[in-house]
Order: C-alpha cells, then sequence, then structure tokens
C-alpha cells in the first residue's frame, strides 16, 4: 500500500499536464481503462506480485484522471458561460463521491461474504460502465490549458521543486510514513475485520 500511495503521489506530477496534450476525454477513457484493468490484476492474480502491479496501474489511472475530470468540468462551464458555478459542481461532486463510497462499502461486506473476490469484481464493472460512458463525453472547444513542451517542463520542474522544497523535505518522509501506516491500518486492519464480521 506504501508503495503504491507513494507511487500515485509522484505520478500527480507528470500526469497533470497529459490532459493537455492528448485532450481531456482520451485522458479519462486512459485512466478508466488503466482502473479496470489494475482491479482486475488484483482479483485475480493470485500474488502479492499481482496484487502490486495491479495496485501500481489502478494508481496510475487515478492519477491520470484526478486532474483531468475537473478540467473538463471547468472547460465545459466556461464553455457554456457558467464557470461562477465550478466550486457547486466539483463540491456536489465530492459529495456524490462521498456518498458512493459508503454505499458501496455496505454492499461491498455482503458481497464479501458471498466471495471474497466479488467486491473487487464489482468494483472493476462500475469502472468499465463507467469507462463506457466516457464515449458520450465531449471534448469542450475552450481549452484553458494548451499543451506546449517548455510549459510541460516548467509544471514538472515546479512540481519537483515543490516536492523538494526545504519546508517540505523535513516532512516528506513523515507524509510518507504517516501514509503508509494510515493505508496499511485502514485497509489492511480495519476494512477486512468489518469484512469478517
Amino acid at each position: 500500500d506504501a508503495t503504491a500511495f507513494a507511487f500515485a503521489f509522484l505520478m500527480e506530477i507528470p500526469t497533470g499536464a497529459i490532459a493537455d496534450l492528448l485532450g481531456k476525454k482520451i485522458t479519462i477513457q486512459s485512466a478508466l481503462f488503466f482502473i479496470v484493468t489494475g482491479i482486475l490484476i488484483i482479483t485475480f492474480g493470485g500474488s502479492l506480485i499481482a496484487v502490486l502491479v495491479g495496485f501500481l496501474i489502478a494508481q496510475l489511472g487515478w492519477a491520470l484522471y484526478s486532474g483531468s475530470a475537473e478540467a473538463l468540468a471547468y472547460d465545459s462551464l466556461i464553455e457554456n458561460k457558467k464557470q461562477e458555478h465550478f466550486e457547486k459542481v466539483i463540491s456536489f461532486s465530492n459529495m456524490l463521491g462521498l456518498a458512493t463510497t459508503v454505499v458501496a462499502s455496505l454492499i461491498g461486506a455482503w458481497l464479501f461474504t458471498i466471495d471474497v473476490k466479488l467486491p473487487h469484481f464489482i468494483w472493476a464493472v462500475t469502472y468499465f460502465i463507467g469507462f463506457l460512458f466516457t464515449f458520450g463525453l465531449r471534448e469542450p472547444k475552450v481549452d484553458t490549458e494548451k499543451f506546449s513542451l517548455s510549459n510541460y517542463i516548467k509544471q514538472l520542474s515546479t512540481g519537483i521543486k515543490e516536492l523538494l522544497s526545504p519546508q517540505l523535505k523535513r516532512y516528506i518522509v513523515f507524509i510518507f510514513v504517516l501514509m503508509g501506516f494510515y493505508y496499511l491500518y485502514d485497509y489492511g486492519l480495519v476494512r477486512p475485520a468489518i469484512a469478517e464480521q
């Protein structure tokens, strides 16, 4: 978990500009494809290496998705001259995501009693359904961020500088250790314990 989440954290920096290069729709489609692939590898892999590889692939997908979905929403709102609603749209999206997580956790606990792989399989299926819905997305004609190699290198170096800044550098090991313990505790102990109940 710690390795995969550290990888995802580092992937946030270079994947940020990919939506500007490829387009937001293609980036979201790629992200969901990676997520589905990663979850299926975790579900059916049958070894610790498969779980790690699957988790890294899924984390890459989540890193690709994180910026491109918000960018698509923002550019779509600008195109429709409704950009003042961006905060409301993102807040509603986050609230919906939280409610979905609660409901999915309850359903997942029940599915776990049927078969331990079933919650992960259904998780992959729901992302696959999302992947199919992406074909209905429309790339906005308004593009607030145009890709350029110099801008990408600038963004990349700014992200790395921020990550290695003296203010953050002294805390970086602590942050990774704390995140690692949190995920090991939450996903490695608490959630399996809840599923066992």
